[in-house]
């Protein structure tokens, strides 16, 4: 059995740096910088492209733009306070862990397509 321990210390580091990383991404988005590598550099979107316009048309309550925008990010924007609420303390065993990351990766890689599709 696995278990992920975070002491409140480095608990408080990762919730600082998840606010400053989030106050850089919204202070870009409202220049008009682009911040995606792939995007910048090769014009092609990456699995995460559109993930902070569907983030601000979810806060407007325009869900089918968000959908349209980035439908993985509309998941996790459900998905993640339910997770934290119900799981953050159980503990996965390494079959479980695999399963996750394998349909992790299957998700991304068909929320990636949907985009190459569907972004151009």
């Amino acid at each position: 059995m696995l278990k992920l321990i975070v002491k409140n210390k480095s608990r408080n580091q990762l919730l600082l740096s998840l606010v400053i990383v989030g106050g850089i991404i919204l202070i870009a988005h409202a220049m008009g910088i682009i911040l995606c590598p792939l995007r910048r550099f090769f014009d092609i979107p990456c699995p995460g492209c559109g993930g902070t316009r569907a983030f601000f048309s979810i806060l407007r309550g325009d869900w089918s733009n968000a959908i349209a925008l980035n439908p993985l990010a509309v998941c996790l924007f459900v998905v993640a306070p339910l997770w934290i609420l119900f799981f953050r303390e159980k503990i996965w065993s390494k079959r479980q862990l695999i399963f996750l990351i394998i349909l992790a990766s299957i998700l991304v890689l068909a929320n990636w397509i949907y985009i190459l599709k569907y972004s151009f």
